[in-house]
């Protein structure tokens, strides 16, 4: 008898082929929710919030105090030394506005973090529809070499009873050429667009799997004009633009407040022998030469070119959304073409030329020409799936229905 670990390692051996093949299932789910936990740059963005927001905690602290050492180099001795600590209390508004920039500056970067979540749903979910467009089209082309293989083995049988003429064969075996180099094609388009979702999924490009989600219709209704700025204002991006100028008017905020008077509490030691003195100063800025002025106004112009940007984002927006009605409009009405007896005709006409070859009552060219043409029309309509599926995928971005809350709720 085998030993017992040996007995269950060949059980394991059998077993892990199977179920390394039942991983290769990908759903779009589940493709999503592997992309936002394994693409670095969502990595990126996550610890870019998280440097923004121990800065922003760093700007509402107090202003660190200075110590200041004075050397007492005249006299005999040279030897008294003179210790002043100065800590600034910023009653002038200074830290306040300081810690408005920086809240607001990492509100925008958990925003830009929301746009790269956005964004990267939006591709994954575009790149999935490739991969279950270019499955279609294989499985397609591998249906067509299996029928021009029966064709060719039909052509044979005729030639060799002498109800058809050899040239049919010979154009069979062109045909069937035709056909692998077709089905070698679709195979290489189904192995790119798969490296493509891997690479936004965070994982080596040669992974294989099979998509498992099929193309669906689900018509949506178009966004009204009177309910479209709900939706703008709710994208990130947009989102983003707003905190930024919050940032800015912050800023100016900012210089005002450091051209005010301030208070700071003093710590005085004019020598190690002698006991400290604690007392209050006030410094009160009493010139400007030009550079206060100035940076007042570079802030003051920084606001409304942030202004300017937030209008400039929200016509983005705007256009992002009609863009993707309009293809998704576009694309449906396609699929609708195919489905009211575009397809059907055809796959009645290529089953009629079939039947009519065998029987002899049709020639070779008549099947072939009606396979063309249905093969033709199926791609046409996987691609109008696909195109759907997609544009779908666009206007949920469009429309921030793609959306997903990151550790902190954007505002």
């Amino acid at each position: 008898m085998m030993p017992r670990t040996l007995v269950l390692c060949l059980i394991l051996a059998q077993c892990l082929p199977a179920a390394l093949y039942a991983q290769q299932e990908l759903s779009l789910d589940e493709a999503v929710k592997a992309a936002l936990a394994g693409n670095p740059a969502i990595s990126a963005a996550g610890y870019d919030v998280e440097a923004a927001g121990m800065s922003a905690k760093g700007a509402k602290a107090l202003a660190n105090p200075e110590f200041v050492v004075e050397p007492f180099l005249t006299g005999e001795n040279g030897s008294d030394v003179e210790l002043h600590l100065i800590q600034p209390l910023e009653i002038n508004g200074s830290r306040k506005a300081r810690g408005k920039i920086a809240e607001n500056e990492y509100k925008a970067q958990r925003a830009a973090e929301a746009v790269s979540r956005s964004e990267l749903i939006r591709d994954v979910k575009i790149a999935y529809w490739d991969v279950v467009q270019a499955q279609e089209i294989a499985l397609l082309a591998q249906e067509n070499m299996a029928l021009v293989e029966s064709l060719l083995a039909a052509a044979k049988r005729q030639v060799d009873v002498g109800t058809a003429p050899g040239s049919q064969v010979i154009k069979a075996d062109v045909e069937l050429s035709r056909a692998k180099q077709e089905l070698r094609q679709a195979e290489a388009d189904l192995a790119r667009s798969k490296a493509d979702l891997n690479i936004l999924l965070g994982r080596d490009p040669s992974t294989d799997f099979t998509a498992t989600d099929k193309f669906a219709i689900n018509p949506v209704e178009n966004i009204q004009s009177d309910s479209i700025e709900p939706v703008i204002s709710n994208r990130p991006e947009v989102v983003r633009e707003e905190a930024l100028l919050a940032a800015r008017r912050s800023e100016v905020e900012l210089s005002k407040a450091e051209r005010r008077p301030d208070l700071a509490v003093q710590a005085k030691m004019e020598s190690l022998d002698e006991d400290p003195g604690i007392g209050f100063s006030i410094g009160i800025p009493l010139f400007d030469w030009g550079a206060a002025k100035s940076q007042t106004n570079q802030a003051q112009a920084l606001v409304k070119s942030q202004q300017m940007s937030l209008e400039a984002e929200k016509n983005r927006v705007r256009l992002d959304i009609a863009k993707a009605q309009i293809a998704v409009r576009e694309a449906l009405e396609t699929v609708q073409d195919y489905q009211a007896g575009v397809l059907t005709q055809s796959e009645q006409l290529a089953q009629m030329a079939e039947k009519g070859y065998k029987a002899g009552a049709t020639g070779y060219l008549e099947v072939l020409e009606a396979q063309r043409t249905l093969r033709e029309v199926k791609i046409d309509y996987i691609t109008a799936l696909a195109d759907y599926a997609k544009a779908e995928a666009e206007l949920e971005w469009a429309t921030g229905a793609n959306y997903q809350p990151t550790r902190e709720e954007v505002k």
